[in-house]
């Protein structure tokens, strides 16, 4: 048992070292480190497609992930156009048809392309790979909500697809001064959270304190939002939430409007809206599609409603003490 765990340990800081390689112009060497880190052939979804570039007579290697990325892609956008190319002067990025590629020189970019469902197009004598976007995870269509349901309004609710969700705020939002930050949150599944907002509205001096809270989580895993919320709220012992939850992406888009800061993560059917006051919780989807004098209307009934119940609980409250003492 010691010694499996030994060997398991040496294998890991063998992987760490080997990430920090740059990318090797022998391309047989670069293929045997990516060999050697998704353990292939063990690893059955990890595929290797090795070409001859025609016209440039060189040798490729294509590596991707068969579950997360689309073959279609793939195979239409970059094999087909290297293999029936037939001009010698013609760089990498002039023979691919792919809407996006990008040049990386270190393992451990790579590595991190190629978990996002990207492929990595290997050349030999080239000191750099390519790294072409063909990710296509599975998930949910876009669906009604369930938590918040309107009579009014669309529909539509976020999903557990990081892009589609931001998709659906941009559609709501068409504006150069809407903001799509990405940063990673976990060290090893490497969970990208998005933070959105305004520009030309937000606080920065909260913007750089949400930055500095999420930079600083030091965890091996953060899956959703639900367990983010538990890293980054303020007074963990407070009764009054300081983050809002909501599902939907036309809520979510009206307090970006109002300045507010929303939160996006990949495997997350929701957002989650910072800083949220007091009165935010008495705003219902509804209110937005109703006119003003009703929707304040409403608000207030709830406000009402609150100071009612409270007022109920202290009555009842102070008949128990009474007859105890």
């Amino acid at each position: 048992m010691f010694d499996n765990q030994s060997k398991q340990h040496q294998q890991l800081e063998q992987n760490s070292l080997l990430k920090k390689k740059s990318i090797d112009p022998n391309l047989e060497s670069t293929i045997e480190i990516l060999k050697t880190i998704y353990s292939i052939p063990l690893n059955s979804d990890i595929k290797i497609r090795n070409i001859l570039i025609g016209g440039l007579n060189k040798k490729a290697s294509i590596i991707y992930i068969s579950t997360i990325s689309d073959s279609k892609i793939i195979e239409k956008q970059v094999i087909e156009p290297l293999l029936s190319n037939n001009d010698d002067s013609k760089d990498i990025e002039n023979i691919v048809s792919a809407q996006s590629i990008k040049t990386f020189e270190k393992i451990e970019d790579v590595l991190s392309e190629i978990n996002k469902g990207n492929a990595a197009l290997l050349v030999d004598g080239y000191s750099e790979a390519f790294l072409i976007g063909s990710s296509n995870f599975q998930g949910r269509a876009i669906e009604k909500t369930e938590n918040e349901v309107v009579l009014k309004g669309p529909k539509e609710a976020f999903n557990e697809k990081g892009s589609t969700n931001i998709s659906l705020i941009r559609k709501k939002i068409k504006s150069e001064n809407l903001v799509v930050e990405v940063i990673t949150v976990s060290q090893t599944s490497k969970n990208e959270l998005y933070i959105v907002y305004k520009k030309d509205l937000v606080n920065n001096e909260l913007l750089n304190t949400i930055k500095e809270k999420v930079n600083s989580i030091e965890v091996d895993s953060i899956q959703n939002l639900s367990l983010m919320e538990q890293y980054i709220e303020e007074r963990k012992n407070s009764i009054f939430p300081t983050i809002l939850y909501t599902e939907r992406p036309d809520r979510a888009a009206s307090f970006i409007e109002d300045g507010f800061i929303v939160l996006l993560m990949e495997n997350s059917p929701s957002s989650l809206v910072l800083p949220a006051t007091f009165w935010s919780f008495f705003h219902t989807s509804e209110d937005y599609y109703l006119r003003f004098l009703y929707g304040n209307f409403i608000r207030i009934l709830r406000l009402l409603a609150l100071l009612i119940t409270l007022f109920i609980h202290f009555m009842r409250l102070s008949d128990i003490f009474n007859s105890v003492f």
